[in-house]
């Protein structure tokens, strides 16, 4: 079995669906009309994660599924490229912060991408012997 991804365009599918994720979160948190009423607490602690993290499946897998059907390196350069300019667009100037925790989420899907990788050169040499 061939890999898909390599773990680099796996770490920048992860990243790019963390800022996608706190672009949604953030636009609601800063949307809430009821954070003067009492229900700020609820969308803070419930609503805001919720959304978090069915963004960031979603975007995911909608960025592995065209990821895996465009082979061309150049071809995902530019998608991911008009992805990051579609991300700055809509949340604006990232902070320090954001970029130093897209770094963290970068490394954890450049990490997952090498085991995942690694397992399946393991079993195609154990399938070939």
């Amino acid at each position: 079995m061939k890999p898909v991804l390599t773990p680099v365009w796996i770490g920048l599918v992860t990243t790019n669906a963390f800022l996608f994720a706190l672009w949604v979160a953030t636009y609601l948190y800063r949307s809430d009309p009821s954070g003067q009423e009492g229900l700020g607490f609820l969308v803070s602690y419930l609503l805001l994660p919720i959304a978090f993290l069915v963004t960031l499946a979603t975007v995911s897998i909608l960025l592995n599924s065209v990821f895996i059907r465009v082979t061309d390196t150049g071809t995902r350069t530019v998608l991911m490229g008009l992805s990051l300019i579609l991300f700055v667009f809509l949340y604006g100037k990232p902070s320090v912060i954001v970029i130093a925790l897209a770094l963290g989420f970068f490394a954890v899907g450049y990490f997952a991408g090498r085991k995942e990788n690694k397992d399946a050169n393991d079993l195609k040499q154990f399938l070939e012997k």
